[in-house]
């Protein structure tokens, strides 16, 4: 009996020592660890209840799995305060950080911390996948900035073609340079309009219709924009033509109109040619007085009636392009341009600009010749002149373009 005795008083004794180096290293661990249960209010209350009801034998059971509860709070906390700013402030993250600080227990800081890391690894992949997604925008939107530099650079490169819109005309670019405008008095069939001959600078590149305005091109603006001035062109028209025929009945109020609309429609600047600009492109680089050989005229252009193969108008590009790859400068129809008619040269700008004399009905310059002239009227110095309200069957107009 007295040995039984002994022995509980030992095993009380055991017991008590455990259970104070229990209570030491559960107070040591809320000592450690306070920091953290002070975010987690509800948690800290449990904790503090557990320690209060339990017994002695109990207490040294609990310190593992308080020690475990402890070190996934202060580790929730520790992950909380490093989120960056995207993390923390989505909606679903706020949302679980107010969840977790209010109702995280001893049984669900668990499933809590398991809930957090599934959250965050959501929103890190859907972060990531919207990185990739901006970073691939601003890739393609780099390549189309690039494209469009190289088909801006390749558009004023000479040569060039392009086009603006798909029913608009193509447009050539035709280079800088100067030339000598108008023709010497010795050039055989020379009027005296054409003189006094003085040399013009083209600055800069600019972009020329690589044929006149078509039929096809004409009735897209007719149609987009009902023009119509009370004429019906169809009635006007004394032969049959196809879409790909030059448009034919135009005065220099259409052209213009139409210039106009095609640059509202292109967001570019169309325009008319200046005269100087149209013999510089006509010309393409000589100085006589054909851009080709006056004895293979009719292999060059439409002119004289049936003469050259054609009795009215001929489809656009029948003929061979000059060097500077534009179709029927010469012969087909007259091409409308910008300025202003005067019989002499004298005082005319030099560097390729329209010369503008008086208002909007103020004669305009015709240039080209056509199909039913001869070919002393079909030299690249010929000028002719019109009243800017009058239409022919011989009158069409060409488009130019100002290139970056």
């Amino acid at each position: 009996m007295a040995e039984e005795t002994d022995f509980l008083k030992k095993m009380q004794g055991v017991h008590a020592a455990q259970s104070a180096d229990a209570k030491r290293t559960l107070n040591s661990l809320l000592f450690e660890f306070e920091p953290a249960l002070a975010q987690f209010p509800a948690l800290r209350q449990e904790v503090q209840r557990a320690m209060d009801s339990v017994g002695d034998l109990d207490l040294a059971v609990i310190v593992e799995r308080l020690r475990i509860v402890l070190q996934t709070a202060s580790r929730l906390v520790v992950e909380i305060d490093t989120l960056d700013e995207v993390v923390r402030h989505h909606p679903e993250m706020e949302k679980l950080i107010e969840q977790t600080r209010t109702n995280s227990r001893l049984s669900s800081i668990g499933v809590y911390a398991d809930k957090f890391k599934e959250v965050q690894a959501f929103i890190v992949s859907q972060k990531a996948e919207e990185v990739r997604k901006e970073k691939e925008a601003a890739r393609i939107a780099e390549e189309a900035r690039k494209a469009e530099e190289e088909a801006r650079k390749a558009r004023g490169a000479p040569g060039a073609e392009f086009k603006d819109c798909d029913d608009g005309p193509v447009m050539v670019v035709v280079p800088a340079g100067n030339f000598m405008m108008g023709s010497p008095k010795t050039e055989e069939g020379r009027f005296d309009s054409e003189g006094p001959q003085h040399r013009v600078t083209i600055p800069r590149p600019f972009a020329v219709g690589k044929y006149p305005v078509t039929v096809a091109q004409w009735n897209v603006f007719l149609q987009a924009t009902g023009y119509a001035e009370s004429y019906a062109w169809e009635e006007q028209d004394a032969f049959p033509q196809t879409s790909s025929h030059p448009v034919v009945n135009i005065n220099w109020h259409d052209a213009k109109a139409y210039v106009e609309w095609l640059s509202h429609k292109t967001g570019k600047d169309y325009r008319l040619l200046s005269e100087a600009e149209w013999e510089y492109a006509a010309r393409a680089g000589t100085q006589t007085p054909y851009p080709f050989p006056l004895a293979a005229i009719s292999k060059h252009a439409n002119c004289s009636g049936k003469a050259c193969g054609y009795e009215y108008t001929s489809p656009v590009g029948s003929f061979p392009a000059n060097a500077f790859g534009l179709y029927d400068m010469i012969g087909n129809v007259w091409e409308w341009v910008e300025d202003c008619y005067d019989g002499s040269y004298d005082g005319a700008p030099g560097d390729g600009q329209a010369r503008i004399i008086g208002d909007g009905d103020a004669t305009r310059v015709l240039r080209g010749g056509s199909w039913n002239n001869n070919p002393r009227i079909l030299r690249a110095a010929c000028r002719s002149d019109d009243a800017p309200a009058n239409r022919d069957d011989g009158i069409g107009f060409r488009v130019a373009r100002t290139v970056p």
